[in-house]
């Protein structure tokens, strides 16, 4: 039987788009709707951390910390 297994990340949300949906941060600390190129994190901290090394100002509305789960499919496609 094939199991899909999913692995929780931190993740910077960059708010919603009104016709692609949910947008995110990349490594590289653009805008992206793509969730297999999200910057992920292991810890809370780091994404903290990384938020203030590029600029990014968390305000719990259109910028924010969470944590979602990724598929190892997601996972290997672009490894981040």
């Amino acid at each position: 039987m094939l199991r899909h297994t999913r692995q929780a990340f931190y993740v910077i949300g960059a708010g919603r788009h009104r016709t692609a949906g949910p947008r995110w941060i990349t490594r590289e600390g653009t805008v992206t709707t793509i969730r297999s190129k999200v910057a992920r994190f292991v810890t809370r901290e780091e994404a903290q951390a990384f938020a203030e090394a590029h600029a990014i100002t968390l305000n719990g509305v259109t910028r924010s910390i969470d944590r979602e789960a990724f598929t190892a499919f997601e996972l290997t496609v672009f490894p981040g």
